[in-house]
């Protein structure tokens, strides 16, 4: 592990060989938390790489490795999303970043991935979180069912 000046913790973790997983973490009784693996496949022969990263671990694979080795590990979880949580509400109040932007960060989609829920273009979900323009109220009401945001007036600014 390598402390930074910020508190935060820098690790690697070897799964497999050539393979680490690195993960940015702050320094909280559980101590690891995934953010990406970084695969590094034999550069000899051509379409290696394929098939080094097809042998790699998926998530759920390694959250359940994490689990087994860390048992508080759901709960250090559920912490760091409401963290989070908190995060992009201060930077919602503070008018750097829409409700809307907000809520699908929280639940971990794309712009493009509410799109095809709602059956929007990337375009126009770019546009709402953006412009603070006034949505309708059914697009309100289809962002609110697919982002599961039980009153879709918490949409409308």
């Amino acid at each position: 592990m390598i402390q930074t000046e910020s508190g935060t913790s820098m690790g690697a973790l070897r799964l497999a060989p050539q393979t680490w997983t690195h993960w940015v973490t702050n320094t909280k009784p559980l101590g690891v938390c995934l953010i990406f693996t970084l695969p590094q496949p034999p550069a000899e022969k051509e379409g290696s790489f394929d098939r080094h990263f097809d042998k790699q671990p998926s998530l759920d694979e390694v959250t359940a490795r994490l689990r087994a080795k860390h048992p508080d590990f759901d709960v250090h979880l559920a912490e760091a999303r409401q963290e989070r949580w908190h995060l992009l509400q201060q930077e919602v109040e503070a008018g750097r970043l829409s409700r809307l932007a907000a809520l699908r960060i929280q639940r971990g989609l794309t712009q493009s991935e509410l799109g095809e829920l709602t059956g929007m273009q990337q375009a126009n979900v770019s546009r709402l979180e953006n412009e603070r323009t006034t949505m309708s109220v059914k697009t309100a009401k289809r962002l609110a069912k697919a982002l599961n945001v039980a009153d879709y007036r918490e949409l409308l600014p």
